[in-house]
């Protein structure tokens, strides 16, 4: 019998027993065995929640073990591809066509903007959000058209792309 059951069963008794329909000593031992019922269901119910939420924990502390070991994973395939990206301007190799990969270098003119942590940065340059943070797209199009920022300039980026 479930939670819901039990419960009206015991209203029901609850009910009988108000109205007179039952003596006092039937309705105290049956009310004893439907609250005994109701309690050892209520304490199942407890033990499978903790169940359940010790499966959740033991699911979350391996998702952050997967996403850690993902990162790793990711860190190393950067660093690995920037070597192979230094390696291949080194040797002035722009393509690589093999049967298992297809590599090409790429290379993007004043795509970025760096600034320098002791940058002179205009008051023009700068965002409404506090605390003020530079507009990157109004430097950039600044520098293009020859305006000198002290610790700013356009870097190129240069990347690989493998298929």
């Amino acid at each position: 019998m479930n939670l819901y059951d039990l419960t009206a069963e015991i209203e029901e008794l609850e009910a009988l027993y108000e109205n007179e329909e039952i003596p006092e000593d039937v309705f105290r031992d049956t009310l004893e065995g439907l609250q005994g019922e109701f309690e050892n269901k209520a304490e199942s119910i407890a033990c499978w929640i903790k169940n359940l939420l010790s499966e959740a924990e033991a699911i979350k502390a391996e998702e952050e073990r997967l996403y850690n070991r993902r990162k790793v994973k990711e860190n190393q395939a950067d660093r690995i591809k920037k070597y192979l990206l230094e390696a291949m301007e080194f040797r002035g190799v722009k393509k690589i066509d093999r049967p298992k990969a297809k590599i090409v270098f790429n290379l993007r003119s004043g795509s970025s903007i760096k600034i320098d942590e002791f940058a002179e940065i205009p008051e023009q340059f700068y965002k409404p959000p506090r605390p003020p943070e530079p507009d990157k797209a109004a430097l950039k199009d600044a520098l293009k058209e020859g305006v000198k920022i002290k610790g700013v300039e356009l870097t190129n980026s240069k990347y690989i792309t493998i298929k």
